[in-house]
């Protein structure tokens, strides 16, 4: 996957992020909130994952 691709799909990822935070806000039961919160935190931990990749990949190839 190219760097273009990966920051393509980063911005994806956190467009889905906020999407998934405004659900959990604007939702009324407890346990949809919840579902939507833990939904944003696994989104949240991918993004983070992604972006420690590209700065090692930048790093070695430095």
């Amino acid at each position: 996957m190219s760097n273009v691709q990966v920051r393509d799909c980063l911005v994806n990822l956190k467009k889905v992020e906020r999407q998934l935070a405004e659900q959990a806000v604007k939702a009324t039961a407890i346990e949809e909130k919840k579902f939507y919160s833990e939904a944003m935190i696994q989104v949240s931990e991918v993004i983070h994952e992604m972006k420690n990749q590209m700065m090692q990949e930048d790093i070695a190839g430095q």
